[in-house]
């Protein structure tokens, strides 16, 4: 079994208590260590919250040999989720009689082993996969895999996400890449994601094309002077990618009778059911969202002193903006000057939404800026 004894934190003290409350046990068995050891990774990476677009690595202290695989997780599994948080690298700490069932985990993430001698040392194991040499303690193996993590450069790829049809050339620029107290050595590029590198060499920017449909991901490993290295990845979607669904604009977009000198009163039609909400706006300034079943909203306080553009805009319930619908109120011939605040009373709710000019926040998450502070009055309409 395993336990989770602290996420990720900034307290020293905090995860220095963790790791004293941590025992070494004496688990000979391979099938024992394997499930807790995969089950642990899984845990890790899958279940903390990890930063997007951080250098990602984990340090596996273990001290039994493991398996390929478990019952319940494979290495494949384990890798796809490590490649899928953001390329979470696996560096084993361990003893040199142990270290060949752990390069596995270390090559399969872009990880490398640190092996330390006790028990009966095997240099043979050390020979042919990456690793450093053997260290005469835990403590110092533990130290080294810390400062080659600290010490390996960064790797950035400038898109989240690359999107185009067959045939079509792909600029990749990893130049925002860095390392601190070292160089870049060389830049390596698997176009395919399949773990095999297509070009080396040093350009941190280069142009792919893809001439038939792919549905994967690029990778980039970026390896510095010091001896380290670190890899980003993103996907990639050639000829394969469809653009999610939003709201088609409604119409018809009618202004109806005024109920006042100064208010009138919106309506429309939705054309799909796609809309959650409906983003209403007057001459390109958001003013807020009614209730995806409303159809209709009373603006008051106009400025009919000049025209007046009001929009209408479906949000689904991801925060997709459709397209909007626009119609423009023309200038009052009596029109005075508007006053200060712009008032919607939402058909059919209880409340009413007071704006004011003037002051930013964020709305629904990333999605809106309006430039307006929310008042909410409760009534009845």
């Amino acid at each position: 079994m395993f336990a989770v004894r602290s996420s990720f934190t900034r307290d020293v003290e905090a995860a220095a208590r963790a790791l004293a409350e941590i025992e070494p046990g004496n688990r000979w068995s391979e099938v024992d260590s394997t499930e807790e050891t995969l089950g642990a990774l899984s845990a890790a990476i899958n279940g903390f919250d990890w930063r997007p677009r951080a250098a990602k690595a984990i340090v596996l202290v273990s001290e039994g040999a493991i398996r390929d695989e478990s019952d319940r997780l494979s290495y494949d599994e384990l890798f796809e989720a490590a490649a899928s948080t953001g390329d979470v690298a696996i560096f084993p700490v361990i003893s040199t009689f142990f270290a060949e069932y752990y390069y596995p985990l270390a090559t399969g993430t872009d990880g490398i082993v640190v092996p330390y001698q006790e028990l009966v040392p095997q240099p043979s194991m050390l020979s042919s996969e990456p690793a450093k040499p053997a260290l005469d303690s835990a403590r110092e193996a533990l130290t080294a895999a810390m400062e080659h993590i600290i010490n390996r450069p960064v790797a950035l790829l400038a898109n989240p996400e690359y999107i185009a049809n067959p045939g079509e050339s792909i600029r990749f620029d990893a130049s925002a890449s860095y390392v601190v107290d070292s160089e870049i050595s060389e830049v390596a590029w698997d176009f395919d994601g399949d773990g095999a590198y297509d070009r080396l060499g040093a350009e941190l920017v280069v142009e792919h094309t893809y001439p038939d449909a792919f549905d994967g991901e690029v990778r980039v490993r970026v390896r510095a002077a010091n001896g380290t290295f670190t890899v980003a990845n993103a996907p990639v979607h050639i000829g394969t990618y469809i653009a999610p669904v939003k709201p088609g604009s409604p119409t018809p977009l009618e202004l109806g009778a005024a109920e006042s000198g100064d208010s009138i009163r919106l309506s429309w039609e939705p054309q799909d059911q796609l809309a959650a909400q409906w983003l209403i706006a007057v001459n390109g300034v958001n003013l807020g969202v009614t209730d995806g079943d409303l159809q209709s909203v009373r603006i008051s306080d106009i400025d009919r002193a000049a025209a007046t553009e009001l929009s209408v805009a479906g949000v689904t319930a991801a925060g997709l903006v459709g397209e909007a619908a626009t119609i423009t109120l023309g200038p009052a011939n009596d029109a005075g000057a508007g006053p200060a605040a712009e008032e919607i009373a939402v058909t059919g709710s209880d409340a009413t939404l007071s704006f004011i000019p003037g002051l930013v926040f964020l709305l629904l998450g990333t999605l809106l800026v309006i430039s307006a502070q929310v008042v909410i009055r409760r009534h009845r309409a």
